[in-house]
């Protein structure tokens, strides 16, 4: 008898066991469905320049300038200024040995006064009849060509009081007392720095990028990080048929903390529309649709797909003029994968300079 039931409780057993493992399968909960996340990179919305510009380096120069020299041979008497000076318009630079020219003036105007009165005597004797036509002529043409003469000597006189054109700085001294010069041997450089002036060489292919009048920026090695004003005064006529570059005259306000002088290398950043502080993303972040665009703005682990006005676009940036606000964020990588709502995972940053971790 105890055998016969050996069978019935190892069935039960197992019959209970059974229902048990069931039971456990049918309590236990299934493990919810995690819903996938499009990886992204996050660029934030900003202001940058971006207008097109381009820097071209010429030296600075003193828009006017003179370069005395000696109208006669003489001796140099008196030299009243240097390198540096300050002078006003006629002030005297130097003195000329002239007295060899003053002793031929006085010579010059006996000659003429003698001149003078042959000439009133032969009109007197020809209003009687008493002188020919041709021998008033001749009168007449003696007296002029000696009142000529002391004219040229007067000059010569005042070539030897060399003055100054105009107000500005002496730059170049050629001579001292005792010198001996010619006609045009170089005495003085005469310059004024109230304007100064750069005239870079410009590619053709800028040539539709310049107008007169526009504004510049300047910069000197000699004042580092600090920004000159300028403007394009002038636009040289010409093309030069082997470089293929045109002159462009740049004028360069002075300031009074950082003074310039001409001979300094001005590095002038010329710009092709303006297009500062504008509203900004990577171009990267566009889609385009035909004329359309559209961003897709990240906004608590998803995106909204948003329509936006887009501007100039330049070196990988593009100007939004409306649909974005400052600091906003949008998508700037994967963007085929992404549909409006898409839930997302920010895998990197993009800054200023680049993509980050």
């Amino acid at each position: 008898m105890v055998l016969s039931m050996k069978p019935l409780i190892l069935f039960a057993f197992a019959s209970s066991l059974l229902l048990g493992l069931v039971a456990c399968s049918e309590s236990t909960p299934q493990s919810e469905t995690t819903e996938n996340k499009i990886p992204v990179s996050e660029a934030l919305v900003v202001t940058r320049d971006l207008s097109q510009s381009f820097q071209v380096s010429a030296q600075l120069q003193a828009y006017r300038q003179a370069h005395l020299g000696s109208r006669m041979l003489a001796f140099v008497n008196e030299v009243a200024v240097e390198e540096g000076d300050q002078v006003e318009q006629g002030a005297s630079l130097a003195q000329l040995d002239v007295r060899e020219y003053a002793a031929q003036l006085l010579r010059a105007e006996a000659i003429a006064e003698e001149a003078d009165d042959v000439m009133q005597r032969t009109e007197r004797l020809h209003a009687q009849g008493s002188a020919s036509e041709a021998e008033l002529r001749r009168a007449d043409r003696e007296a002029r060509q000696a009142r000529s003469e002391v004219e040229r000597l007067q000059l010569y006189l005042e070539y030897g009081d060399v003055r100054a054109p105009f107000e500005g700085v002496i730059t170049e001294r050629h001579i001292d007392p005792g010198d001996q010069v010619d006609e045009n041997t170089p005495l003085f450089t005469l310059q004024q720095h109230d304007l100064l002036v750069a005239r870079p060489a410009l590619s053709e292919m800028h040539e539709a990028l310049v107008r007169r009048d526009d504004k510049v920026r300047v910069r000197f090695d000699t004042h580092p990080g600090i920004d000159f004003t300028g403007h394009i005064r002038r636009i040289f006529p010409t093309v030069d048929v082997q470089t293929r570059l045109f002159r462009v005259e740049v004028a360069v306000e002075q300031q009074q903390e950082y003074p310039v002088r001409p001979g300094y290398l001005a590095r002038v950043t010329f710009f092709a529309g303006e297009y500062e502080d504008v509203i900004s993303v990577p171009s990267d972040a566009l889609v385009s649709e035909g004329q359309r665009h559209f961003v897709f703005v990240i906004d608590n682990g998803r995106v909204e797909r948003r329509e936006v006005d887009v501007g100039v676009r330049r070196d990988g940036f593009a100007q939004i003029r409306s649909g974005l606000a400052l600091d906003e964020r949008v998508a700037a990588a994967n963007l085929d994968e992404l549909a409006d709502g898409s839930a997302i995972d920010i895998v990197a940053r993009f800054r200023r300079r680049g993509f980050s971790q």
